[in-house]
């Protein structure tokens, strides 16, 4: 349903009953009617700007401001709402879902994220975060749990057409929201082998496939 300030202005439908028909005052509409479209489209602004989905550039600057956020270097409006989105979200408490969801809104696109643990001081419910369900830790062996690498430093990996030139915005936004012990790196991704296997029955349903959409995971029907 259409908001008002959506809607061409009309002066007549304002007036009672008795004052439709009257030349007059229908000359004084088409006078009026202009200037009622242009507070309309004012109040609309306002009201758009008042939600970072849809704030316009000065709206978007404002909400950059008031949270803090460095827009994304060279970004479009799109992905400067994103970056304030992204910060909105990431309010309250911190888990790597949580962290998934702030990444995903600011990049618009899927990310994976790993978390690897000091070994000696695996718990259980790392165990439990790292594989979702009990069900899933079945045939797997202890050092399974584990994978080695630098303890203490959360991998957050990205698809996208191309790597983003700088993510120093980025870095800047979940430095603010990680322990301090944490370390954070953002990877551009590509496909590996092992998930083509896993997408493709055959290596013969490749064909037909671009190269770029293989190397980027996008499969095309």
């Amino acid at each position: 349903m259409s908001k008002f300030y959506e809607v061409p202005a009309n002066y007549m439908k304002l007036l009672p009953e008795v004052f439709q028909g009257i030349k007059e005052f229908e000359l004084l509409a088409e006078i009026i009617n202009p200037y009622l479209d242009e507070l309309n489209a004012i109040l609309k602004r306002y009201t758009d700007n008042s939600n970072v989905l849809y704030a316009d550039e000065e709206g978007i600057a404002r909400w950059e401001k008031i949270l803090a956020v460095s827009p994304p270097i060279g970004g479009t409006l799109e992905d400067r709402r994103n970056a304030c989105l992204a910060k909105l979200r990431s309010r309250g408490i911190i888990n790597l879902d949580t962290l998934r969801n702030v990444v995903e809104t600011y990049l618009g696109v899927p990310v994976d994220i790993e978390m690897w643990w000091d070994a000696e001081n695996l718990t259980w419910k790392q165990v439990r975060e790292q594989n979702g369900t009990w069900k899933n830790t079945k045939r797997k062996r202890w050092g399974d749990f584990h994978k080695t690498g630098e303890p203490y430093v959360v991998y957050i990996y990205y698809r996208g057409t191309s790597r983003i030139p700088d993510l120093s915005p980025l870095y800047e936004m979940l430095y603010e929201l990680i322990p301090a012990n944490l370390i954070i790196k953002v990877l551009y991704k590509y496909q590996t082998w092992g998930e083509v296997n896993d997408q493709y029955n055959r290596w013969s349903e490749l064909k037909g496939q671009s190269w770029g959409a293989v190397r980027l995971g996008n499969r095309t029907l």
